[in-house]
Order: C-alpha cells, then sequence, then structure tokens
C-alpha cells in the first residue's frame, strides 16, 4: 500500500490522507464519498490479473474525495481516494 501522508490541507485546516496505487491494477470498488472509516478498514479492491487485493484505510476519518472509480485502470502511485482525519 502506498500512502502519501503529507498534509494535503493548509496548516489550520484538517489532516487529509492520500491512498495511492501500490501497483498497476484494476480498481474493482471504493468506498463512497462521505463514508466513515477507521483505520485499517478494507476501503478499496483492486485487481491485478486473476487476484483481488485489499487497499486499508491509513487513518480513520471521511472519505473527502474519490480520483477513480470502479473500472478504472489506476497506475502505481495514482491517488484513488482520500480521507479527511477526524478527531
Amino acid at each position: 500500500l502506498v500512502v502519501d501522508d503529507a498534509p494535503v490541507a493548509a496548516p489550520d485546516a484538517p489532516v487529509e490522507h492520500r491512498v495511492c496505487a501500490p501497483h498497476v491494477a484494476t480498481l474493482v470498488a471504493a468506498a463512497a464519498m462521505g463514508d466513515r472509516v477507521v483505520a485499517g478498514q478494507p476501503i478499496a479492491t483492486i485487481a491485478v490479473l486473476d487476484s483481488e487485493e485489499a487497499l486499508l484505510s491509513p487513518a480513520s476519518g471521511v472519505v473527502a474525495a474519490l480520483a477513480a472509480v470502479a473500472g478504472d485502470l489506476v497506475e502505481y502511485g495514482q491517488t484513488l481516494l482520500v480521507i479527511e482525519a477526524v478527531a
């Protein structure tokens, strides 16, 4: 799992975590915009050849943005979704 934990927002804004594709694959499913997630929860599934791999949330929070949809071919390092951390 490739995760870029660098803050995406201004210092006083909530911290956001990007969930990125760990390799070239097809996005099978992803959490919906606005879904509440907890750290370690499966939030997306990608497929490579005949196997599927679950991607886990790097933080607890809310899905703040979707950058890909089911069926998309995603590249290594491509952002799939963004989690806005909540306290």
